[in-house]
């Protein structure tokens, strides 16, 4: 049995517990949940019949031909009740608590891991393929996003300190040479956005992360013909898209003793999903993704600066 061991760090609240959602437990079959989606998220190149085929394979499959994973997950950690706390407005009695209830609606009274707390991610397989496949999916799963609750929103972020079976610097991140796909994935439409301000507070930097993204939506509801704002995040009531999950990923880094942001666009085909208006739906998309690409670029001008601690 081979076996990899990814020593992590949470950066911000991460809303994992147990099913009463008041039991503090970083839960293997969340965090294998997020893994194949990302996964996913890493072979839009693949056709639907060969995604599942594929996936199958290494995660397994459920139904009348249930097969078994060909990995598992296991973590280990301790303490994990001195990080754990139940009210996020309790636990960050901080300024702009309207900013953090857009960003935390829903989960405002769920029980929540705090930041730096620390637990590893233990990978076993028999195949090494299937170790170094996953070593992949688990960088990746660390660089763009998080686990839990509000993950999109620049929750339950966390970095991997180290890895003694794994060069992470060796770990190559996803190509995006692939057309879109049926599904959020990496491809050539992506954008990627880094902000230039940082804090030594990851708290400061998710309310710039929401001032960008508002500004945004913003940006996407200023044309009086239609609101784009449908192409960034889910699909309002009136819209002629169908339901889909939001496309933009909010993230936090932690660079030494410093935070920062990213701003993830991956964009997949449910713009093309509505026959009845695919030509209407291209030609918004197109003016969608032309504002977002133009704010991003705007945005590069950002000056480098530290932003100010929030004083509680």
């Amino acid at each position: 049995m081979k076996t990899i061991t990814f020593h992590c760090k949470t950066i911000t609240p991460m809303f994992l517990s147990g099913a009463d959602g008041k039991t503090p437990e970083l839960r293997p079959p969340s965090i294998k949940g997020a893994m194949r989606f990302w996964w996913r998220a890493m072979n839009g190149h693949l056709s639907l019949v060969d995604l599942k085929r594929k996936e199958g394979e290494i995660f397994g499959n459920g139904g009348t031909k249930a097969t078994k994973s060909t990995f598992s997950v296991d973590t280990e950690y301790e303490n994990l009740n001195d990080f754990f706390a139940q009210n996020i407005f309790s636990e960050y009695p901080y300024t702009n608590r309207n900013k953090l209830l857009y960003m935390v609606y829903g989960a405002e009274e769920r029980g929540f891991i705090k930041e730096g707390f620390k637990f590893d991610i233990i990978i076993k397989s028999r195949e090494k393929r299937i170790i170094e496949e996953i070593a992949k999916v688990v960088n990746t799963l660390a660089y763009y996003a998080g686990l839990g609750a509000k993950s999109r929103n620049g929750f339950g972020n966390f970095e991997i300190l180290n890895s003694k079976e794994l060069n992470l610097e060796d770990v190559p991140y996803p190509t995006t040479s692939n057309e879109l796909s049926k599904y959020t994935a990496f491809s050539k439409e992506n954008l990627i956005y880094e902000t230039n301000k940082t804090s030594k507070n990851w708290y400061q930097i998710l309310l710039h992360l929401h001032d960008i993204y508002k500004e945004l939506k913003y940006e996407l509801k200023k044309f009086e013909d239609t609101d784009l704002r449908e192409y960034l995040a889910a699909s309002t009531d009136n819209s002629i898209l169908e339901r889909h999950g939001k496309s933009i990923f909010l993230k936090i880094h932690n660079l030494g003793n410093e935070y920062y942001g990213q701003l993830a666009f991956l964009p997949y085909e449910y713009i093309y999903g509505n026959t009845n208006a695919s030509t209407e739906l291209s030609n918004e998309y197109k003016k969608a993704t032309k504002v977002i690409k133009n704010f991003f670029q705007s945005n590069d001008n950002e000056q480098n600066e530290e932003l100010p601690l929030i004083k509680i």
